[in-house]
């Protein structure tokens, strides 16, 4: 039982019996995909149904719960998901036991590459949480170098291998307008990991664009060939959105567990979910909004769309969704270096998905972080 109820205290907006049943009405719902009756709430709280359908009709005058047909039950509206999110539940909870193993793995994985790291990190999150999960990748622009390394591919086209400081391995490739030697691009990759190791590719860019390099001979055919590598750099995708685009390579996994909920059931839905998705439609808008976030944040319904460009390929189904997201590796530089994130119906478990979100953000920043004072003892 639910102890005793007072009909007068007030907690927020809402009286204790009024946050009782609009509690149950989400738990419920969550659990279902149904709408609530009057009748199942008054069985668990030992109230009469008519008192329950009084509670209910108020909270449906203030926007809280809604009827899908005149019939039926209730169901939340966004403003009910937020006020339970809000004032129902705790957010700061330990991630269950069993979850705790999985995601500690992150941090003995042989292959100590940030990219199987993040990969790691978005399966073991789908697995535990039974929703489609992401994890945007820090932007590689601004992430310190520690080696690069250029070979040839065919023609004028160069593979550029590039390894940041925190393991991060990315390749690229890019078109110079002219052949030059191997020899002078190996020259070009010595020059760079000699002197500018530890600065950002932008910083990087930036200084290969106003500084010149003085000097005879082979030198000079090197200026040339820094020149031609530095151009095609800069056309290459390393550098696009860099002013504008908050979000790196995003890594998606549990595409599939949607195939599990009701709510997308319909064909034209799931296929503008994973379009929102794979067009990085939802994510970006997201992740701009919470780049200098501390905390986790949670965006439902309505929410979601609050300032979007409109797409009719998309738009119509995405006040459907609910976002999840955390920041990670932000403590440096005072800007959160990636995100990790959940996307699925409104209708999903925030308590026990929120634990998860938060270790897995809290492991991932504990693992560069690892790795960056493990570069720093090896010199």
């Amino acid at each position: 039982m639910f102890g005793s109820l007072d009909a007068t205290t007030t907690m927020g907006k809402l009286t204790e019996r009024e946050n009782l049943v609009l509690k149950m009405v989400v738990e419920e719902h969550l659990g279902s995909s149904e709408p609530v009756g009057s009748r199942f709430i008054a069985k668990a709280v030992g109230l009469s149904p008519a008192t329950i359908r009084n509670i209910m009709s108020d909270l449906e005058e203030m926007c809280y719960i809604s009827s899908p047909h005149i019939s039926a039950g209730r169901i939340p509206t966004d403003e009910g998901f937020r006020y339970y999110v809000d004032n129902c539940i705790s957010l700061t909870a330990e991630t269950m036991d069993t979850a705790i193993p999985v995601l500690e793995s992150l941090l003995n994985l042989e292959d100590k590459s940030v990219n199987t790291l993040l990969q790691h990190a978005t399966k073991y999150m789908a697995n535990l949480t039974h929703a489609t999960c992401f994890v945007a990748a820090p932007k590689l622009q601004e992430m310190a170098l520690q080696s690069i390394k250029f070979l040839p591919v065919q023609g004028n086209t160069i593979l550029a291998v590039i390894v940041t400081k925190s393991g991060y391995i990315h390749n690229t490739l890019f078109n110079m307008d002219k052949r030059i030697k191997m020899s002078l691009l190996d020259d070009v990759a010595a020059f760079l990991n000699e002197n500018f190791a530890n600065r950002t590719l932008l910083e990087i860019r930036d200084s290969l664009e106003t500084e010149i390099i003085k000097g005879e001979g082979v030198l000079r055919e090197m200026e040339e060939a820094l020149q031609l590598v530095q151009q095609g750099l800069s056309g290459s995708n390393i550098y696009i959105d860099s002013d504008g685009d908050s979000s790196g390579e995003l890594i998606i996994s549990g595409r599939e567990n949607m195939f599990d909920q009701p709510e997308f059931n319909n064909p034209e839905k799931l296929t503008a979910f994973f379009t929102s998705i794979a067009q990085k439609y939802i994510t970006k808008h997201i992740i701009d909004q919470c780049i200098h976030s501390d905390g986790v944040q949670i965006f439902i319904g309505n929410e979601v769309i609050k300032g979007l460009e409109p797409d009719a390929e998309v738009v119509e189904f995405l006040n459907e969704y609910g976002v999840i997201i955390k920041g990670y590796g932000g403590e440096r530089q005072g800007k959160n270096l990636g995100f990790v994130g959940v996307v699925g119906p409104k209708r999903m478990d925030y308590a026990a998905i929120v634990p998860i979100l938060n270790r897995t953000a809290r492991l991932i920043t504990q693992a560069l972080n690892k790795e960056n004072k493990e570069d720093n003892n090896d010199k």
